[in-house]
């Protein structure tokens, strides 16, 4: 698939086939994230690759009690957004891939404290693409509580969490985010919404449009 179109069509999926995902399929998954780019190519993120249904149970709980204390806040969108929230679907994704970085792992200048974040927030980025280049759907968990499952997945300290992949054979992929189609919050925005020229403010005009 055309890496643009591959862009374009990837889809955040809440609903799975029954089928397993072959361990060449995760490989390619993780080899696209492990090329992803670090600062000074310093590579800190690592993987957990997770298969075993009842850990996979465990983090869903997690998830669900997250969103279940975002309700009880009455903080929007997300209140609203977690409100009957598929959950139940994430313990039977097949596998899940936790992605860590290793926060002493970093450059020794000035405001460099998030660079480890920020190799693992591409290398993520990498793995979702490919899953949806091999027509695999993914999930980007960030609804969990880190401290749990550092001790459930036995994490180091000095290792951050940034997220759980969940990859999986989706039953279909939607058209749409599924945000919008649910609640109808506003599509993709249009890129002379999110684009200035040289300053804040300053109008950015795609190539052919009209003045």
């Amino acid at each position: 698939m055309d890496v643009f179109e591959c862009i374009r069509k990837r889809r955040t999926v809440h609903a799975y086939k029954d089928e397993p995902v072959s361990d060449e399929d995760i490989y390619k998954i993780l080899e696209a994230g492990r090329w992803a780019p670090s600062a000074a190519n310093n590579q800190p993120v690592r993987y957990i690759v997770i298969k075993e249904k009842e850990v996979r149970r465990k983090i869903q709980e997690m998830v669900k009690e997250v969103f279940e204390m975002t309700i009880k806040t009455g903080k929007e969108p997300y209140s609203t957004i977690m409100h009957n929230f598929p959950v139940d679907y994430m313990e039977k994704v097949p596998v899940m891939i936790c992605v860590i970085a290793d926060k002493t792992n970093e450059e020794t200048t000035f405001y460099s404290q998030t660079h480890h974040k920020s190799a693992a927030c591409a290398s993520i980025q990498n793995m979702m693409l490919a899953a949806r280049a091999l027509e695999l759907g993914t999930v980007w968990l960030t609804f969990w509580d880190p401290a749990r499952v550092k001790v459930l997945l036995n994490v180091p300290f000095h290792y951050d969490v940034v997220g759980i992949v969940l990859v999986g054979h989706p039953v279909k992929f939607p058209e749409l985010p599924f945000a919008t189609t649910r609640y109808g919050f506003r599509p993709r925005k249009d890129i002379t919404e999110l684009v200035y020229v040289e300053s804040y403010g300053q109008a950015y005009e795609p190539p052919g449009s009209s003045s």
